[in-house]
């Protein structure tokens, strides 16, 4: 039997939230079902652990720096849009972890563990990053000339680039606090490859997120509802422009069939004048069970993300008993099995054949849930896990 660590934790989480904050509220549930003791370091409005705190061996660290939040409400809007609110987010994360390191070398952990986040600086302990993906890919998309569109005017569009281009070369040198990193996909561990030119300094573990598996699941009665739906942020690498001029293609042939879009739109706003124009039916924000809902009625769910880390809309849809399509550098193919749900390329043309070649064929609900079921559950994420921090203490007891 494994022995029950002493964990120092931080994490965006909240159990009603969506992705990553969702996974990583499963994760510590978890964890802290097999025993472990966390203490998890709360951020006001960043850590939600919600029902987690009726776990006896969970210990709350709250942080909480007033006046930085208080600068933030007073600012204009006009400042918050050009820069204020990057400027006081990257200096908040830098007195925050500051004051972490404060509280985590002060007591005797075993390990940190950050989830969702690289960590800022170095720990006297054994530190395990989980992280969300790499900003690379954000940038690379919002670089691309013809995605401008996008944005509000072309002060965001500058002020965007300048925030990551430093995101991204302090983010490489993050990735050196921590002793062990672990990632969603082999797409993201491939891209810290890139970022260290094939000598990437430290150990990578490749590991879905979980999902849900008890509320995500297919519906008691079957619904013949024509929908297709996306679920996410929007952003350009999600490429919703791309997936608008697929799917005006797919009705040609399928006039019957609807689009619709959950997702807020972040700094991109003008997306909303293209999906106004293709008359799409966009929510900004629904509840977590009206998602599963909205899931299970639909006939299927689509990514046509670029160099996605995982996308848990796609793994919840097949929790669900529901196809999915995704693009080739989409990392939740790691996980889905021999099925067909790719298309070839990222070109309005081949989206739309595809999704209509995975809307005509009739794949078994049973057969979709038992992949989810067999990649992305709660429990043997978190088993797999606890492997990776004993076979790292273990390693490091072998070498003193």
């Amino acid at each position: 039997m494994n022995k029950k660590l002493k964990i120092a934790c931080y994490a965006v989480v909240c159990e009603e939230a969506g992705s990553v904050a969702s996974a990583n509220f499963l994760i510590l549930r978890e964890l802290l079902l097999i025993g472990h003791q966390i203490d998890l370091i709360e951020i006001k409005d960043y850590t939600q652990p919600g029902k987690l705190v009726n776990f006896p061996n969970l210990k709350r660290l709250e942080i909480y720096i007033p006046w930085i939040e208080k600068i933030r409400q007073l600012c204009p809007a006009l400042l918050r849009k050009i820069g204020a609110d990057i400027i006081l987010g990257r200096l908040g994360n830098l007195l925050y972890h500051r004051i972490m390191i404060a509280k985590i070398n002060e007591k005797p952990y075993d390990l940190v563990l950050f989830l969702g986040t690289p960590s800022f600086f170095d720990f006297d302990v054994k530190t395990i990053s989980w992280l969300q993906g790499v900003p690379h890919t954000e940038w690379k998309s919002i670089r691309k000339g013809y995605w401008k569109l996008p944005f509000t005017h072309y002060f965001n569009y500058f002020l965007i680039n300048v925030y990551y281009y430093f995101h991204c070369l302090s983010f490489k040198k993050k990735l050196l606090k921590s002793d062990i990193l672990i990632v969603g996909s082999k797409n993201t561990a491939d891209w810290l490859d890139k970022i260290y030119k094939n000598k990437m300094p430290k150990k990578v573990f490749v590991l879905p997120y979980p999902i849900d598996l008890e509320l995500f699941r297919p519906a008691k009665k079957a619904t013949k509802n024509k929908t297709i739906l996306w679920l996410g942020r929007i952003v350009p690498r999600k490429r919703i422009d791309l997936l608008l001029k697929a799917f005006e293609l797919f009705r040609k042939s399928n006039p019957d069939y609807s689009l619709k879009v959950i997702g807020d739109l972040r700094y991109a706003s003008r997306y909303q004048d293209l999906m106004n124009k293709h008359m799409v039916n966009h929510i900004e924000y629904v509840k977590r069970t009206t998602a599963v809902k909205e899931i299970q009625k639909s006939s299927l769910v689509i990514q046509t993300s670029e160099d996605e880390n995982f996308g848990s809309a796609i793994a919840e849809a097949l929790a669900c008993g529901k196809p999915a399509l995704i693009g080739s550098s989409n990392g939740t193919g790691d996980h889905i099995g021999g099925l067909n749900l790719f298309f070839d390329a990222y070109d309005p043309t081949n989206i739309a054949r595809n999704l209509d070649r995975v809307i005509k064929t009739q794949y078994p609900e049973n057969k979709l849930r038992k992949i989810a079921e067999m990649n992305f559950d709660p429990c043997c994420t978190a088993r797999q896990l606890e492997n990776i921090f004993h076979e790292s203490i273990c390693r490091d007891s072998a070498n003193q």
